[in-house]
């Protein structure tokens, strides 16, 4: 009876290691949204750690989130600290490692608990349409494959929520400053 439990439970774990190297190592989650809005405006909300409680979705999910930045707020070499006894937030930091003042930024994103560091940037393009922002990160799940299954299972489709929930938070923020701006003309 034992050797068939442990045999049961083997196979069980075979199964579900064979199974998590099929799904990737690598998960790439990438939003666009357009703004009609000053470039300027935009990009301010991005490129300044201090702006991202204006929009971030992970703020709205817990607003005790206790905050740490760098000297500088912008710009390469500035970060951002959290610490949040959430655990759909949780403890980490942020790094901007290059900026293209006034188009893009790229970030390193680390998160301890979850032995995470991810790469990630904001891409802005103006054309007729107005101005659009392509946010994207890439994940590296490494080789184990239960991570690999949370991963593509989870993360991806959560990340995706939040940076369309983020790039909306920003417009309906921007559209919110134009109307108080209005009004007190």
């Amino acid at each position: 009876m034992l050797k068939k439990i442990l045999f049961t439970v083997m196979a069980i774990a075979a199964v579900v290691v064979l199974v998590g190297y099929i799904f990737p190592q690598k998960v790439h989650v990438e939003v666009a949204h357009t703004f009609k809005a000053d470039k300027t405006l935009v990009y301010d909300q991005i490129h300044d750690f201090k702006n991202w409680n204006n929009w971030s979705p992970w703020y709205q999910i817990d607003p005790n989130a206790k905050y740490e930045f760098s000297d500088r707020s912008i710009g390469a070499g500035a970060w951002m600290k959290w610490e949040s006894d959430n655990k759909n937030i949780g403890n980490g930091q942020i790094d901007i490692i290059e900026e293209s003042l006034g188009h893009d930024l790229v970030f390193e994103i680390s998160m301890p608990e979850f032995d995470t560091k991810d790469r990630g940037e904001f891409i802005l393009h103006e054309d007729a349409e107005g101005i659009t922002v392509v946010w994207s990160m890439e994940s590296d799940f490494g080789m184990n494959p239960i991570r690999r299954i949370i991963g593509s299972m989870m993360v991806e489709p959560q990340l995706e929520k939040s940076f369309t929930d983020g790039l909306n938070n920003i417009e309906s923020y921007l559209e919110n400053q134009r109307a108080i701006t209005e009004v007190s003309k």
